[in-house]
């Protein structure tokens, strides 16, 4: 990652390359191994994206956007 500081000289951050989609494969495995639900749950997705969809709504309309309470909580 580069970007400048406030006196304009550009600042360089390296980072470690990982596997993202391994990482997520070793914990999904440990919880099979463990017997123990994964996280975050079904449940707790669908409530992502009903929070993402409203706020895509709200920027084409330009109003705020109720998102409706979910009768099944965790």
């Amino acid at each position: 990652m580069r970007r400048r500081d406030i006196t304009g000289r550009w600042l360089e951050k390296k980072y470690k390359i990982m596997n993202e989609l391994a990482l997520e494969l070793d914990a999904f495995a440990d919880c099979i191994r463990r017997n123990r639900e994964p996280g975050p749950s079904g449940a707790e997705g669908l409530r992502d994206v009903a929070v993402i969809e409203a706020i895509y709504q709200s920027a084409r309309e330009g109003r705020a956007v109720s998102i409706a309470a979910s009768e099944n909580r965790e």
